[in-house]
């Protein structure tokens, strides 16, 4: 019989140390982890694994077996890409807002659902969902009894939390590996709940983000596990925002609020015309106008609330998408 790791889903071997779902000969048969996981989950070591699996092949899985997704995201990690992979998926789905707790208590739900339809033409199920407090897990059970289904797939990108949300529900003692890690789930991994069937797959990666998948030290930076207080920078004309050695944002236009919403460990800080920091990289102006969000794939958003010119210097503009904001009722009226 084939012995799978419960962790990542990787199928156990003995044979080589450095491949994927090695465990030690002795100890195959009483093995539940493989000793990648066990080193993450008991010593947190961490090292970057490429996916064994495409996600071109996660998405075929998926969309032959028919079952109800949950595809699961958070509303700092929400951009084209990521809502384009949401849409990819042929079956009935849900999209499921996580990580709530982190939210500004100021976020309306009801507006959020508004502005994804009209920004992003979602007109799926959303539901907002907290694994950690258990706030809408009841809302997976009822939408699955909605469906007349027990057995759905949990998706979305690296860091959503789909494993927390399964261990949350299961509350058993064999839990699936999570981390900040990319590329945590390996495969994919059957967990039973009374008579239910929940699938995890591999986490999604986004093709172009502001980090590199082995800067563990930044990863852990923007993936705090903490309520997440905006940052509000008023910026006169000509000065500027550096996110940390990343991107150097410059206002190009009168006095205007800049509101951060990203983790509080991310270092931010504020420069004038005499400082040329980052100007080496590459520079694009753009023209933003009235409320809108600049979106820093992989990082979160900044609320720029006037129309302004914006000199952008970074190494990978692709990774720099515009929206119009949820932040403003004019955008409801």
């Amino acid at each position: 019989m084939i012995k799978k790791c419960i962790g990542c889903g990787i199928t156990l071997q003995w044979d080589d140390e450095n491949e994927l779902g090695y465990i030690k000969k002795d100890k195959i048969n009483e093995a539940k982890y493989c000793q990648r996981c066990f080193r993450l989950m008991h010593y947190n070591e961490m090292n970057y694994t490429k996916l064994p699996i495409n996600q071109k092949t996660i998405l075929k899985n998926v969309n032959d077996k028919k079952y109800l997704v949950f595809f699961l995201v958070d509303l700092f990690n929400i951009n084209k890409e990521v809502i384009s992979t949401f849409n990819s998926i042929k079956n009935p789905k849900c999209l499921v807002i996580s990580k709530t707790d982190l939210l500004p208590k100021s976020f309306n739900f009801e507006k959020i659902k508004l502005w994804l339809n009209k920004n992003y033409h979602i007109n799926d199920e959303i539901i907002f969902l907290n694994s950690l407090k258990k706030y809408n897990i009841n809302k997976i059970f009822k939408v699955m009894d909605e469906y007349k289904t027990k057995k759905c797939f949990m998706m979305g990108y690296t860091n959503s939390g789909k494993s927390t949300l399964l261990n949350t529900i299961t509350g058993s003692d064999n839990k699936i590996t999570t981390s900040m890690l990319p590329n945590t789930t390996l495969n994919f991994i059957n967990i039973y709940y009374d008579d239910y069937i929940f699938i995890d797959t591999p986490g999604f990666d986004l093709n172009n983000k502001i980090y590199n998948n082995d800067d563990f030290d930044f990863i852990k930076k923007i993936n705090n596990t903490k309520f997440v207080k905006p940052g509000v920078y008023q910026m006169q004309k000509n000065s500027s925002i550096l996110i940390e050695n990343k991107i150097r944002v410059k206002n190009l236009g009168n006095d205007n609020s800049f509101i951060f919403y990203m983790s509080n460990n991310i270092n931010l800080s504020k420069v004038y015309e005499n400082n040329d920091r980052l100007e080496e990289f590459e520079l694009k102006t753009y023209h933003v106008k009235d409320n809108t969000d600049l979106v820093i794939k992989g990082l979160g958003f900044i609320n720029i609330k006037k129309s302004c010119d914006l000199n952008i210097y970074t190494l990978d503009h692709s990774i720099i998408e515009f929206r119009k904001s949820f932040l403003g009722s004019d955008f409801y009226e």
